[in-house]
């Protein structure tokens, strides 16, 4: 045993009471550190998880690229998973009694994109071909209301704002002082889905 060892163990044994608080402080101050490095790990985790249930999980989005491009990032290496969701068009919601919500969005997926966004199905199934869609709940408090096997036959187009075309992210345009100019509907195709 060298000398610091020595000095060291007859100090702790003349000074009983400081040795033990000190003890008890650093088992407070690993327990201090554990908890707290723990409870940043699992809120960082909730948050993460409860994103995911929101928004999906999905970190980049390319709005309005060509096939090419798409194709590109689904074949790129550095790229874990990639999906596609198509804008198939806007429909006008008849009988929909909120005036800030008059369209339908129809939007076409990928098998990927059916497990990567938070698409929850209330009744019924997913949609097995291009000729069945899903109606989201929140149209039935639209005043609209759809039943599984109903056909729809809808006039798809684009909603159009000054000229150009209004995508997801763009807000309804009533028109008024406001928001600046009333947004138009250009119907290009008739669809009928079930």
């Amino acid at each position: 045993m060298n000398i610091f060892h020595k000095i060291t163990r007859q100090s702790l044994q003349k000074n009983r009471t400081r040795t033990i608080v000190t003890i008890i402080g650093v088992i407070l101050s690993v327990a201090m550190i554990t908890a707290v490095t723990t409870f940043i790990a699992s809120l960082q985790n909730f948050l993460v998880q409860r994103e995911i249930q929101l928004k999906g999980d999905w970190h980049v989005e390319f709005m309005d690229v060509d096939s090419a491009f798409a194709q590109k990032v689904r074949t790129d290496d550095e790229v874990k998973n990639a999906f596609a969701i198509q804008n198939v068009g806007y429909a006008l919601l008849d009988g929909g009694q909120n005036p800030n919500k008059p369209y339908l969005f129809v939007a076409g997926l990928d098998d990927t994109a059916f497990g990567k966004l938070p698409i929850k199905i209330a009744a019924g199934r997913l949609p097995g071909n291009s000729g069945e869609i899903i109606v989201p709940e929140h149209i039935e408090t639209n005043g609209v209301g759809y039943k599984i096997g109903d056909t729809l036959t809808l006039s798809l187009g684009s909603r159009m704002i000054d000229g150009k075309k209004a995508g997801q992210n763009t807000p309804f345009h009533s028109g008024g002082a406001e928001n600046g100019a009333a947004e138009s509907f250009l119907p290009e195709t008739v669809k009928t889905y079930t």
